[in-house]
């Protein structure tokens, strides 16, 4: 299960704080992948930041 489903699942539902924060730490992911060359590792974490900054966008 993705950080991003546990999140919209999550009951109480997370501060935008607590989303931005696991955002943020996708993409330092995203980043630290794309360096090591490992580039669809880095996608994936990408794309999972980008989902958590939708659920930012929802609320």
């Amino acid at each position: 299960m993705t950080i991003s489903r546990i999140a919209y699942l999550a009951e109480p539902a997370l501060t935008n704080q607590q989303l931005a924060d696991l955002a943020l730490t996708a993409w330092q992911s995203a980043r630290r992948a794309a360096q090591r060359g490992e580039i669809a590792l880095a996608r994936k974490y990408r794309a999972e930041g980008l989902r958590l900054v939708s659920l930012i966008q929802e609320i």
